[in-house]
């Protein structure tokens, strides 16, 4: 487990090819592992921190299970957006499960819409209001919604997507 963690880490692909063609179940052998002994932070978490988009789309061709969370109930979608990630990792996170993925809470009520505000980046948030328009309804625990945090971190442009 521990090389496909260093893999991962690096986004060394050949590793991971490697891996699966000895055994074609090791993705999910190593996901059941890593769960039945709680590691914090699942392998796409991993990949997708450290922004290898390769390493991601391999994974998630073996595991599609976009909704796998960390001890922080972060899934992958949230780490990419907390981090202004690369745009095509949250493409590639999305196409393979937009059905749930934008609407998860983390442990203090964050969806990643709420990432992409914070970061302040438009692209991102673009992308997550059309694949889940709902998302802007969301509240953080204190109730506030997208909208509020827009307006509280003066970010103009996200208050003008939203208003639009």
């Amino acid at each position: 487990m521990r090389k496909l963690y260093e893999a991962s880490k690096i986004g060394c692909i050949q590793i991971l090819k490697t891996l699966i063609q000895d055994d074609p179940d090791f993705i999910q052998k190593a996901l059941m592992y890593t769960t039945s002994i709680t590691i914090e932070t699942p392998l796409l978490h991993v990949s997708v921190s450290h922004g290898h988009l390769e390493f991601t789309q391999l994974l998630l061709d073996h595991n599609p299970q976009l909704a796998e969370v960390d001890a922080f109930q972060r899934t992958q979608l949230h780490i990419a957006c907390s981090n202004n990630g690369d745009m095509k990792i949250i493409k590639a996170l999305l196409e393979k499960n937009t059905s749930t993925a934008c609407l998860v809470q983390d442990l203090n009520g964050f969806i990643p819409l709420h990432y992409a505000v914070i970061s302040e980046n438009i692209e991102m948030m673009d992308l997550l209001i059309k694949t889940r328009p709902q998302s802007v309804l969301m509240k953080l625990k204190n109730g506030q919604t997208v909208l509020h945090l827009c307006a509280e971190g003066n970010h103009l442009q996200g208050m003008k997507l939203l208003i639009a």
